[in-house]
């Protein structure tokens, strides 16, 4: 289980830009 802090950083970037990381993460973690 990775801490909330590796996903979203801080306030600092937009919803839509951590919506799209956690996306990304995912769609890697399928890969596997």
């Amino acid at each position: 289980m990775y801490p909330s802090r590796v996903i979203w950083p801080g306030k600092e970037q937009p919803p839509r830009l951590a919506q799209l990381k956690v996306a990304i993460f995912l769609y890697l973690l399928q890969d596997y």
